[in-house]
């Protein structure tokens, strides 16, 4: 998890303060049976090494809420159960 935090903690040192508009390109890889139509990016509090970057499990748990979405140790948070279908394939 404290990879991820990293990356994370870096994408957004990146992005703050920038006021500028960039192109961004999406590349398929492979042949995906979906189409990609939509991305966000949000900024949010992540916390402090202090308190274990708890703002960002509390962000997690907001955006991917059970019991499609479990705590995972080593994700933060995980699959849970599946979304409802109709699934293909």
């Amino acid at each position: 998890m404290s990879r991820w935090i990293t990356l994370f903690a870096l994408l957004c040192s990146v992005v703050v303060g920038t006021t500028t508009q960039a192109a961004v390109t999406f590349t398929a890889i492979g042949t995906p049976g979906y189409l990609l139509v939509d991305s966000h990016l949000f900024s949010a509090p992540i916390g402090t090494l202090a308190d274990g970057f708890a703002e960002f499990a509390q962000t997690q748990g907001a955006l991917l809420p059970p019991f499609n979405h479990l705590p995972n140790p080593a994700l933060g948070i995980g699959p849970g159960l599946p979304h409802a279908g109709p699934y293909t394939g």
